[in-house]
C-alpha cells in the first residue's frame, strides 16, 4: 500500500493515446482502472490531469467523460483545430478538352 505513495503523490497527467479505440467491453474495463487510479491519486492529494488524443471521434467530450469517468459538472477542453505547422496544400483541377465531338 505504502509501495505506490511516491508514485501516486507526484502523479500529475495521464496520456490516453488512441482514446477512439477505448470502446466497448475493453474501454469499460480502461475506464473502471482510470477511475481507481483518479481515486486513489486524490486520497494523495495529487492534481492527476487527464489527457486523451483522437482524430477520428464524432463526439469526444461525451467519450472522454465515459472514459475517464469525469462527472458533467467539472469542465473538460476539447481542442478541435490542428495547430501543427505544415506546408501549404494546393489543388488543381484540370478539365481536358474534347478531343472528338461526335
Amino acid at each position: 500500500k505504502h509501495l505506490y505513495r511516491p508514485l501516486l503523490t507526484r502523479l500529475r497527467y495521464v496520456v490516453i493515446d488512441e482514446a477512439h479505440m477505448y470502446n466497448g467491453v475493453f474501454g469499460a474495463h480502461v475506464s473502471m482502472i482510470l477511475a481507481r487510479l483518479y481515486r486513489l491519486a486524490t486520497l494523495q492529494d495529487s492534481q492527476i490531469c487527464f489527457l486523451a488524443c483522437s482524430a477520428t471521434l464524432a463526439h469526444p467530450d461525451t467519450h472522454f467523460r465515459l472514459l475517464c469517468c469525469i462527472h458533467q459538472t467539472r469542465s473538460i477542453n476539447v481542442v478541435k483545430e490542428d495547430g501543427s505547422p505544415r506546408a501549404a496544400k494546393h489543388f488543381w483541377v484540370w478539365n481536358p478538352p474534347l478531343l472528338d465531338i461526335n
